[in-house]
């Protein structure tokens, strides 16, 4: 039986669900108008600029995504419970946390693209990195269950942008208050990975 609705605003569930509804329907119909781009604040900033240089913009991208990902995960599968549990100074995670970090961060890079591919008006806002850490307790986990999950989710990048229109790769909308279009968001999303995975190279000795 439904959770009764509590008109006097009382904390129960579906109170709360009711009035976050009411929220964003509101900000849809009041205070929500459509994103027009401010020319003067573009993704070029040093923060994104470290992982947008090691991408390749005009290769494709989501070929790049599959071999990426591959790379990694063969990677994974041949890493031991006790070799996901070390930390190598000067860094604080352990690898486990590392590969959620990635699955978390392409989940968020990635509703950012679908978000302005789907012409979705409203600006995006960053996020706590350390707190989804703190929160996920990846060393809770198998490494063998983070490296799935990181798979699953890189397939589930890859399909969403294999399906894009093309000309949804120019759609632009705004991400922690700079303009990006779905190409530059993708281009961000493989070099925070990239910049991670040079990382991970370093630590582990891995060469080529």
């Amino acid at each position: 039986m439904p959770t009764k609705v509590d008109v006097r605003g009382k904390p129960d569930e579906m109170g709360f669900l009711v009035r976050a509804c009411a929220l964003i329907l509101m900000q849809q119909t009041i205070g929500d108008v459509p994103y027009i781009p401010n020319n003067s604040r573009k993704m070029t900033e040093p923060f994104f600029k470290k992982y947008t240089d090691l991408i390749d913009g005009d290769v494709d991208l989501t070929d790049m995504m599959r071999d990426q990902g591959m790379e990694i995960s063969n990677w994974l599968a041949k890493i031991s419970e006790p070799e996901s549990m070390l930390v190598h100074a000067p860094y604080t995670w352990t690898l486990k946390e590392v590969v959620n970090h990635l699955s978390d961060c392409e989940r968020v890079f990635s509703f950012r693209a679908l978000w302005i591919a789907r012409g979705g008006t409203m600006p995006l806002v960053s996020f706590d990195e350390n707190e989804f850490s703190l929160r996920s307790r990846a060393n809770d986990f198998s490494i063998e269950a983070l490296a799935t999950e990181f798979r699953a989710v890189r397939q589930s990048t890859v399909t969403l942008f294999e399906n894009l229109p093309e000309s949804s790769w120019h759609s632009v909308g705004q991400v922690m208050g700079f303009d990006v279009t779905v190409h530059k968001q993708a281009t961000i999303l493989l070099g925070h990975v990239s910049h991670h995975w040079r990382i991970l190279q370093q630590r582990f000795g891995i060469s080529h």
